[in-house]
């Protein structure tokens, strides 16, 4: 949470403003994908509360690289 805190800092008051009138809250059901490997984006997410895991693909399946929350 304070690497979030400290990023959220660094923009300016409009900028906060602005992310604040543009962005919608979106809730994901447990095992939900939020982003696929390999695929463009074409958003910013910021994690306000829940755990995920961050996993990619491999021959033996999806392995596990870091658990956000």
């Amino acid at each position: 949470m304070k690497k979030a805190l400290y990023l959220l800092a660094a923009i300016s008051d409009r900028d906060f403003e602005w992310l604040l009138q543009a962005g919608k809250r979106q809730d994901l059901p447990k095992g939900a994908v939020l982003i696929m490997e390999a695929q463009p984006i074409d958003a910013l997410y910021v994690v306000l509360g829940g755990r995920f895991v961050v996993s990619v693909a491999s021959p033996e399946g999806d392995r596990p690289i870091a658990v956000l929350s």
